[in-house]
């Protein structure tokens, strides 16, 4: 015996003259799905587009959707129509052609008399057979042309109180799936203001500013972690604020969760995402500029450098120090590609204590004589002193960053000079 699903809803309804009226939408809830009156003729235009059986009984009396055909200036169109058990019809002024243009996914027809259904208070379940009900109205679809979405009707239904969870990208809208983000940010949301097309499908653009909105306002570490971990989405929501509650309350610990403890966040600057690794040996983190993240609660690059204390040597730094400089004299006869010599010489080095930041070895003020080396560059092994110092002293005598052509250029010379 064929399977149908079967929809009641109690209370009295003429279904032969609420069919009919396109536009009228009266609903026994404060807050209804359906508002527009249009979308059950939509589903039943489509439903004999697609050759989707249906019934429906009121009251007892069963009719099944039909098309019948009406001649209009030479042309043939089919009117949706309702037929009963005696073969009388009940034409509506609704075509079979009315939607061809864009409802065409099976769901929408189910989504329709369903959402009317919860609009009703009324009540799902599966039979066999055609069985009416006495009283209220019953909606009958064939259960195997919707089995995926029945077997599954919490990826289609949601209550309307849920707000955002971890997830696969659906969209629903007073409850309803509206539909996928084309990207998937790992996250399932709800959002009552999401724009929606004339066949009830969300409008991308206006979704991902809903899921902006929805993260700020309701996000927890689970749904920040399943947002980090789906950076391809990032810059669909390029300007999202993550500073407020309770954001801020999570942020950190869902970075952590990502990407490690040692994570760091740089701006998209080629030489500082080098440092954060090569000198920091951290983890970069590079999010959408404009993203607003609650400074004092996440690790910045800035941070780092604002963090950074200096003190003058020990006496007996200072001799490591002295003996580091003299062990590198010979970079006074380095020249740069013009052939002029540098206006810094390594004795014009002043060296300062790094007391902080056990993870860089050493920094420097470009083009100027100020230097850091950590204290326990200083404190150990003298070889690797001697390359930190030299190293640094190079930034500061020639004014070239890390990872630069001039950088590089200063130790070719160099080393050429020294085999001569």
């Amino acid at each position: 015996m064929t399977k149908w699903i079967k929809l009641h809803n109690d209370g009295e309804f003429d279904v032969v003259t609420a069919i009919g009226m396109l536009g009228a939408s009266v609903k026994n809830c404060d807050d209804p799905i359906g508002l527009y009156g249009s979308g059950i003729k939509y589903a039943m235009a489509q439903a004999l587009r697609q050759g989707i059986s249906m019934k429906i009984s009121d009251k007892g009396t069963l009719y099944t959707l039909t098309a019948v055909d009406t001649e209009f200036r030479g042309e043939t169109f089919k009117n949706v129509s309702l037929k009963t058990k005696t073969g009388k019809i009940h034409k509506t002024g609704i075509t079979t052609d009315f939607g061809k243009e864009d409802w065409n996914d099976s769901w929408f027809v189910f989504r329709e008399f369903y959402s009317n259904c919860l609009d009703e208070g009324g009540t799902l379940e599966i039979v066999n057979g055609v069985q009416p009900s006495d009283s209220g109205v019953d909606v009958f679809l064939p259960y195997a042309e919707f089995k995926e979405i029945v077997d599954n009707i919490d990826d289609y239904f949601c209550p309307k109180d849920f707000k955002i969870k971890p997830g696969s990208g659906r969209v629903f809208k007073k409850g309803v799936w509206v539909g996928n983000l084309r990207k998937d940010p790992g996250l399932d949301f709800q959002n009552n203001t999401v724009e929606i097309t004339e066949t009830r499908t969300l409008n991308n653009y206006s979704a991902w500013r809903c899921l902006e909105s929805r993260i700020e306002c309701d996000a927890d570490q689970e749904v920040l972690v399943a947002l980090f971990n789906h950076p391809e989405c990032w810059m669909e929501m390029s300007n999202l604020w993550l500073n407020g509650e309770p954001c801020n309350k999570h942020v950190h610990d869902a970075l952590v969760e990502v990407f490690g403890s040692n994570y760091i966040i740089c701006p998209d600057v080629d030489w500082i995402i080098k440092d954060a690794e090569e000198v920091y040996h951290r983890n970069p983190v590079l999010f959408p500029k404009d993203w607003n993240l609650p400074q004092n609660k996440v690790q910045t690059m800035n941070d780092l450098s604002q963090n950074i204390i200096f003190r003058d040597a020990t006496p007996e730094e200072q001799k490591v120090i002295d003996r580091g400089i003299k062990a590198l004299t010979w970079m006074n006869d380095v020249r740069r590609s013009d052939g002029l010599p540098y206006k810094l010489k390594i004795e014009d080095m002043n060296v300062r204590v790094l007391k902080t930041n056990e993870n860089c070895g050493g920094l420097a003020k470009k083009g100027t004589p100020e230097i850091a080396i950590n204290a326990n560059v200083i404190e150990g092994d003298f070889t690797f002193f001697v390359e930190t110092l030299m190293h640094e002293s190079i930034h500061a005598i020639s004014g070239e960053g890390d990872y630069t052509r001039g950088f590089a250029g200063y130790m070719e010379r160099a080393l050429a000079q020294l085999s001569t």
